[in-house]
């Protein structure tokens, strides 16, 4: 793969071409997310994944340099997070608009984001126990990275989950409700759950051997 050197105050730092691209077309992206937020509050709490992902890519692209198919699966689901957090999940114009057309209950961008959620960390997981050679039977290499997969949006709710009761706390049951967007659907987490596992069942079957082929080669 591609290398740039960049040298800054006598350093040398390392950038592979994908991950350049990924952050030059991130960028405008974060920069009109950021502006004029409907809440910065819930602004804060929902792009934050995204600059974690940022900073683990920089951090390991020397050691652990991605496809451009994970790339662009990370910007895909960075660029729907950041969506997300400049509107509030539950109101996203373009959703508003389809469930109002289809005669919907909810906004339901955020099913969008989860699948999303669900189909980058397959990919990614996948990715790393191929090219570490942790595993040798592809289908525990599928099942695992599945599993990986539903575990990550078990957290990512129990950390919703407690965020919203911090939220509470500190008296903003307004920024609570906007964070959490279940709109009053009682199985808002279990679905969220859902359609991150039906992400990660494409990512993994779907575009499985698309996927492996980039990884080899």
């Amino acid at each position: 793969m591609q290398v740039k050197r960049i040298h800054i105050k006598g350093f040398h730092i390392f950038f592979k071409v994908p991950l350049i691209i990924f952050l030059l077309l991130l960028l405008p992206v974060l920069l009109w997310s950021m502006i004029l937020p409907k809440d910065i509050g819930v602004w804060t709490a929902e792009a934050f994944p995204v600059f974690i992902a940022i900073y683990i890519l920089i951090k390991t692209y020397r050691d652990f340099p991605l496809t451009y198919f994970a790339y662009i699966s990370l910007y895909i689901g960075s660029f729907l997070i950041l969506v997300g957090a400049h509107y509030t999940y539950s109101h996203v114009p373009l959703f508003d608009w389809i469930k109002s057309v289809f005669g919907l209950h909810r906004n339901n961008y955020d099913k969008v984001g989860h699948f999303f959620q669900g189909f980058t960390t397959a990919v990614v997981v996948k990715e790393y126990f191929i090219r570490k050679q942790l595993i040798a039977s592809k289908k525990w290499i599928n099942l695992l990275t599945l599993s990986f997969a539903l575990a990550l949006s078990a957290m990512y709710e129990i950390i919703e989950w407690l965020t919203v009761m911090v939220l509470i706390l500190f008296g903003s049951q307004k920024d609570a409700s906007d964070f959490l967007g279940a709109q009053n659907y009682f199985w808002d987490t279990q679905t969220d759950m859902f359609f991150a596992l039906i992400g990660a069942a494409v990512a993994i079957w779907g575009f499985g051997k698309y996927h492996e082929k980039k990884i080899t080669t």
